[in-house]
């Protein structure tokens, strides 16, 4: 399992909130991964934005989290992108803009343990 992984457009990231949560999410951060971007509930495509007129709003959400993926501050970085488009909003509340993408993005991280069935000495996280 990669260390980071992301789930978007799917409403991955609520499944922790179920109680009991064996998303893919949750699969996940079981199985090795510890940081994982989700979104909170299913997205509209492009084609449906642009057909209003807007823009390709799940491209730019899919960049914003393949970026922070890289980043060497994952959370910070995708952070960083929701607090410009918030920022946009609240200027120029607009289609382009809308919270309906960028505030879904979740993300879940679980660093320093173990993946379920691993021995200690065998972690796929020791450094």
């Amino acid at each position: 399992m990669p260390p980071r992984v992301a789930v978007v457009a799917c409403a991955s990231g609520l499944d922790l909130a179920q109680p009991e949560p064996f998303g893919l999410a949750t699969a996940f951060l079981a199985n090795g991964a510890n940081t994982v971007h989700a979104t909170l509930w299913t997205l509209p495509t492009d084609e449906a934005f642009e057909r209003r007129g807007g823009p390709a709003a799940l491209s730019e959400l899919a960049v914003a989290v393949d970026s922070a993926q890289t980043a060497d501050r994952p959370v910070a970085a995708i952070n960083a992108w929701q607090r410009a488009k918030l920022h946009q909003w609240r200027t120029d509340p607009s289609l382009t803009c809308a919270p309906l993408m960028w505030a879904s993005v979740a993300t879940i991280s679980a660093p320093n343990r173990r993946a379920a069935g691993s021995h200690p000495d065998e972690s796929p996280l020791a450094e």
